[in-house]
């Protein structure tokens, strides 16, 4: 039978592959059925019991779910280098006012945190541009539309060759960590269990990971 395994929209771009390589290796033997969608999506898709398994990043609301932390990641702001932002003076966090950014869509873990940490802080953004998927963000940043504020993960090959800036983010911290949940009354298969007990220890596979002890 099928382990049925979601994940979140970042989490898919950014680890979904490499942990399912991971357990082919493994586990070649489990056939592993996978699906993205936003956080609000899996939430609900767990508690009917439609999936086993799921890895979010976004803030759980249903307390039938068990919610075990493995990974820490962090948003880093971007921008064309030809844009003007990219040369902008930025010493204070209200330096980032009226910012143009693209977003991601309503119910995405990403964009939840985004909007947390800057309503905190009480900075203005300008909205240009909302998808459903960092992908087309990153692309439509590349091409000098607007900045935007994607896991660093998921930018750092394109920052690293120079098609994409890095801005200063003073006084400011876009951290969120990456779980794997279940519904409380699952019965946890050896192959699930397995899955999660490999998340835990991701950082013991996964290079370039920081494991998170957040409860």
């Amino acid at each position: 039978m099928p382990l049925r395994l979601g994940a979140s929209i970042t989490i898919g771009e950014v680890l979904l592959v490499e942990l399912l390589q991971h357990e082919h290796i493994l586990l070649p033997e489990q056939e592993i059925c996978s699906e993205i969608h936003n956080t609000k999506e899996l939430e609900q898709r767990l508690i009917e019991d439609k999936l086993d398994l799921a890895l979010i990043e976004g803030r759980l609301t249903s307390p039938y779910l068990t919610s075990l932390p493995f990974l820490t990641d962090e948003l880093t702001a971007i921008a064309s280098p030809q844009n003007p932002w990219s040369r902008k003076d930025i010493h204070q966090c209200h330096d980032l006012d009226h910012i143009p950014v693209f977003l991601r869509e309503s119910g995405s873990g990403t964009r939840e945190l985004f909007a947390r940490v800057m309503d905190n802080h009480a900075i203005p953004y300008h909205v240009c541009g909302v998808y459903n998927n960092s992908e087309a963000i990153k692309k439509a940043v590349m091409a000098n539309l607007g900045t935007a504020f994607l896991s660093r993960r998921l930018v750092r090959k394109e920052i690293e060759a120079g098609t994409l800036c890095e801005l200063p983010l003073p006084g400011l911290t876009f951290q969120r960590i990456f779980r794997i949940v279940y519904h409380k009354d699952k019965f946890l298969t050896p192959p699930m269990s397995h899955i999660i007990q490999e998340c835990l220890n991701i950082q013991s596979w996964l290079p370039g990971t920081m494991h998170s002890d957040t409860n």
